[in-house]
């Protein structure tokens, strides 16, 4: 199996940003092609999320641990969270799943953005 991922760009994608550390961490530690495959999907899934990123570290332990956080500011406040992998995440769910889980938080974390956003005017307008 061939697992490449560009080490010369610190982003995955859009929303999902790497370093080299993480990226070698990635290639040891994902060894099934059906991995590979579903973290291609979760990537270019990010690259449309345009409201919140996701930061990746590669911690001494041989774990990742990442921040999710705003991009935008919503009525002066940003988000942010930071994530670690412990042990049982490490076993059962593997660096794919803690990046999955990443991926949905980030999505919740937009749609929280997005319902804040609501102008009243603009919605009361589309009654007229």
């Amino acid at each position: 199996m061939l697992l490449s991922l560009n080490n010369s760009s610190p982003n995955f994608g859009m929303a999902i940003h790497s370093s080299p550390k993480v990226n070698n961490l990635l290639k040891s530690r994902i060894t099934k092609t059906s991995d590979v495959y579903k973290l291609n999907k979760i990537i270019d899934a990010q690259k449309n999320n345009r409201k919140v990123d996701i930061t990746l570290f590669a911690q001494p332990d041989g774990s990742l641990s990442a921040n999710v956080y705003s991009r935008v500011n919503v009525g002066n406040k940003f988000f942010f969270k930071n994530y670690k992998e412990n042990a049982l995440s490490r076993v059962f769910c593997g660096p794919v799943g803690f990046i999955n889980k990443l991926g949905r938080a980030a999505d919740k974390m937009a749609d929280s953005i997005a319902k804040s956003n609501l102008d009243i005017d603009k919605v009361l307008h589309k009654m007229l």
